[in-house]
């Protein structure tokens, strides 16, 4: 299953959508699952969690990828908590090594 969070206004109260697509082989599209966590909240990793645990393909991955671990802005996955909750290996895939200069705790 591939995951990644939909469009949002950064810095914003509210939810961001949550897609996660299920495919068999790279060419067929078995599902799509969806979800929404809230704008730099803390439940991206239930909402992940309970988003696969749930979806009626669960029997069928074999692993979990991510684009990155933070969704809707700075809400955090904690990958090792979502390794073990959904007992399938996951795998967070970024583009660009994080400016840890630009992370600001707020």
């Amino acid at each position: 299953m591939g995951v990644d969070d939909g469009a949002f206004v950064p810095h914003s109260k509210g939810f961001a959508p949550i897609i996660g697509v299920i495919f068999r082989g790279g060419y067929w599209l078995d599902g799509v699952v969806s979800t929404k966590v809230e704008i730099d909240g803390f439940d991206a990793t239930d909402k992940l969690s309970s988003m696969i645990a749930r979806s009626a393909h669960y029997r069928q991955l074999r692993a979990i990828m991510l684009d990155g671990i933070t969704f809707a802005g700075f809400n955090v996955v904690d990958i090792r908590r979502l390794k073990a909750e959904t007992r399938l290996p996951v795998i967070a895939v970024t583009r660009d090594r994080p400016n840890f200069d630009d992370i600001k705790v707020r």
